[in-house]
């Protein structure tokens, strides 16, 4: 069993990609299930705003980058 990944953003939005050092594919759907309080964006550049939530269900298109955002 792999430890968890710990994501801290101290209140900056970083893409999700490069915080967990994983490559998204163009077209293919992935479900992202986080602890903690954190919000998500898909946007082609950094979000103003997003969605609080602990499972997101995100599908890689092209231009478009997933965010997160924690406290």
């Amino acid at each position: 069993m792999s430890e968890p990944l710990v994501i801290e953003t101290k209140g900056k939005w970083r893409k999700f990609d490069t915080m967990t050092q994983t490559t998204f594919e163009v077209g293919k759907t992935y479900r992202i299930q986080v602890q903690g309080n954190c919000e998500f964006a898909v946007s082609e550049e950094r979000p103003t705003a997003g969605m609080q939530t602990n499972d997101i269900v995100y599908t890689k298109e092209e231009g478009t980058d997933l965010w997160i955002l924690t406290k």
